[in-house]
């Protein structure tokens, strides 16, 4: 035999040399590798999990700016229904012009109140509308007075309401505001 230790490295890399060069058949190496990592001898290197945890990362940052944004809507809803003040409902009715479709107006309109100290939350209501008469779904028929949004907002009297109901870009192009005053339950 040789004097070669076949422990150690060196020795191993000098029996390997003197083996004859063969063309390894395709793919024989990728079913190796596949096998390998199926039975668990082997592991994937870490270059190839860096794309998936980036993406992960990038979900949880998405996820959590989504509940963020969700818990921020819902904190300006429930201020805007807990507040200690009087509320009103101001329902707003098509009239002969479109009131309702500038809705960035109605936007600013809401922000200036909340900067004033006003909780307001509203919404932009669907043209169709569903009647339900002893516990009967209809679909109910458009009328030219159709409910077409509604806000709540807080006011310390009712003058202030109205004078905010008046304020609304709804009441000032043609639109009709009815006010109502929310009797807490």
């Amino acid at each position: 035999m040789n004097d070669e230790n076949p422990d150690s490295l060196d020795g191993l890399a000098q029996g390997f040399a003197r083996l004859p060069n063969v063309d390894v058949p395709p793919g024989l190496e990728h079913r190796i590798l596949h096998s390998l990592l199926h039975a668990g001898v082997l592991r994937r290197t870490p270059h190839r999990i860096w794309p998936r945890l980036v993406g992960l990362g990038a979900a949880l940052v998405l996820f959590g700016a989504g509940l963020s944004v969700g818990a921020q809507f819902a904190r300006s809803r429930h201020a805007a229904t807990t507040t200690r003040e009087p509320q009103y409902l101001l329902l707003l009715y098509n009239g002969t012009g479109p009131q309702l479709e500038d809705v960035a107006a109605h936007r600013r309109w809401a922000s200036d109140l909340a900067a004033h100290g006003h909780a307001i939350y509203g919404e932009r209501l669907d043209a169709f509308a569903t009647r339900i008469e002893h516990g009967v779904p209809t679909a109910a028929q458009p009328v030219d007075t159709l409910l077409g949004g509604f806000f709540v907002v807080s006011a310390p009297s009712a003058s202030v309401a109205e004078t905010i109901a008046a304020s609304s870009p709804h009441a000032r192009h043609g639109g009709r505001v009815v006010m109502y005053r929310i009797r807490p339950t």
